[in-house]
């Protein structure tokens, strides 16, 4: 008789759990409508550009085999990915003849790179024979106006071979200053120049991607640095408007850089939209997590229970939210408040979303299935990137700083400057020549005679790097 009780109890119990698992599932089967401006989002498509004036494309295309079309290749490779489709196999590449370290600076610019790549001047000539060919591509990239990613996948399912791409970039920089302490500065300069516009034509672009905007940022720092270099050396004297347009201050450098966020959101909004499963078929991933890792922890339990109990559009429609949110806080916010806010951003994304933080979600929320992985980009790695964007400004107005005071200095018609002080001077040189995050002429070091700059990119002081320094000539 007990035992039948037991039995009628369990028996009891367990309709009651399948009937609110039913009741549940009942409750979430039905998802809500998708917001015309996440839709919108998600069906975005770049400007159609023509192959031949799209640097994307050229780019992807860039180590296609010898004597091939790259511009064509690339366009190929990235129509198949973008049916999914594979790309050309490794081996039908053409292969760079030269190694990344291959001669002086091409790594990091120093104090001696002047010196040292005029002293290995046959290796840089001889490298730029043997590449030839990819130095003829990359000129053809130089000339095309515009940078259009028209790859509707992950953004790394494509290469747009940056490694190679900077390789060549620095090769062509050494030539360069080959040419300047060969007397040819306005040819040597114009080399400069011209890379520089590339990478800034890649960085400003509101159709590229986060990676590709911090390659192309990558090389204009190495270009800043060596006009530097050269600006001591008083190599750019008589170049001094060409000087000033090289070191101009980035155009709009945080809206750029969100622009580059609301494309990868783009991305990731379009993964999630194919890939999400059925609510059984999520629930039957639950199952098998478990079997395989014999259970998991409360925040665990957070990220997975919320792949069950959300639906596809209701997902999406918090993620646009997400990034609608972000954007507004970044992009109003004043730059003198961004290194501060480095640590309390995600904080404050969250608690205007009503988020909670679990161990792998930034931005957990009941709406939000789709957890970590749409959420990761709300991390502080995300101010970073905007931080480490400001820092490149700032030092191209330290070295343009750097300039302004040598030709004021130099210049006979203001020969009252010399008698007055650098921290009187520097004030004088103009708004392009201060600090973006204190609207002040950087700091200057009397004992040193040098402006300083400490980068606010936290990483910069993980690194143990030095604040960034030009030597103030007079």
């Amino acid at each position: 008789m007990k035992t039948a009780k037991v039995f009628a109890w369990v028996t009891l119990a367990s309709l009651v759990v399948l009937l609110v698992l039913v009741a549940l599932g009942a409750l979430f089967m039905r998802d809500e409508a998708l917001h015309p401006d996440t839709e919108k989002m998600l069906h975005h498509q770049p400007p159609p550009v023509p192959a031949e004036a799209n640097i994307f494309v050229a780019r992807v295309g860039f180590d296609a085999p010898a004597g091939s079309d790259f511009v064509r290749v690339g366009e190929e490779i990235i129509q198949r990915v973008n049916q999914g489709q594979k790309i050309m196999p490794d081996a039908e590449r053409l292969e760079f003849s030269l190694p990344i370290y291959a001669y002086p600076c091409a790594k990091e610019v120093t104090e001696n790179c002047l010196e040292e790549i005029h002293a290995d001047a046959d290796n840089i000539l001889r490298l730029m024979e043997e590449n030839g060919e990819l130095a003829e591509r990359y000129l053809t990239m130089q000339n095309m106006p515009v940078y259009v990613d028209i790859n509707s996948r992950l953004p790394w399912s494509l290469s747009t071979n940056g490694m190679e791409v900077t390789k060549i970039s620095r090769l062509f920089s050494a030539a360069a200053v080959l040419y300047i302490q060969d007397g040819k500065v306005a040819e040597g300069l114009g080399m400069i120049g011209k890379d520089m516009e590339f990478h800034r034509r890649i960085f400003a672009s509101p159709q590229a991607a986060l990676t590709d905007k911090m390659i192309a940022l990558a090389n204009i720092r190495q270009h800043v640095i060596l006009l530097n270099l050269l600006i001591e050396q008083g190599k750019l004297n008589e170049h001094t408007e060409t000087a000033r347009f090289l070191l101009r201050p980035l155009a709009a450098p945080r809206d750029s850089i969100m622009d580059a966020f609301l494309k990868e959101r783009v991305y990731f909004l379009r993964e999630f939209a194919d890939t999400q499963n059925s609510p059984v078929q999520q629930f039957l991933g639950v199952l098998v997590f478990l079997m395989q890792t014999g259970g998991f922890g409360d925040d665990d339990l957070l990220d997975y229970l919320a792949f069950f109990v959300a639906k596809k559009n209701m997902s999406l429609n918090f993620q646009y939210a997400l990034e609608v949110k972000a954007q507004e806080i970044l992009r109003e916010m004043p730059t003198s408040q961004l290194p501060s806010v480095y640590d309390t951003f995600e904080r404050q994304l969250s608690e205007s979303m009503g988020c909670v933080k679990t161990r792998f979600t930034v931005c957990w929320n009941w709406r939000n299935s789709g957890g970590e992985f749409l959420s990761f980009k709300f991390s502080p790695g995300y101010v970073s990137s905007l931080l480490r964007v400001h820092d490149q400004d700032a030092h191209i107005r330290l070295v343009r700083a750097q300039l302004e005071y040598q030709l004021a200095a130099k210049n006979p018609g203001v020969n009252l400057m010399l008698e007055k002080t650098p921290e009187q001077i520097l004030p004088t040189l103009g708004a392009e020549t201060f600090n973006p995050y204190t609207g002040q002429p950087f700091e200057f070091d009397s004992e040193r005679k040098t402006l300083i700059f400490q980068p606010a990119d936290p990483s910069w002081k993980r690194q143990n790097k030095p604040p960034l320094e030009v030597r103030l000539l007079s």
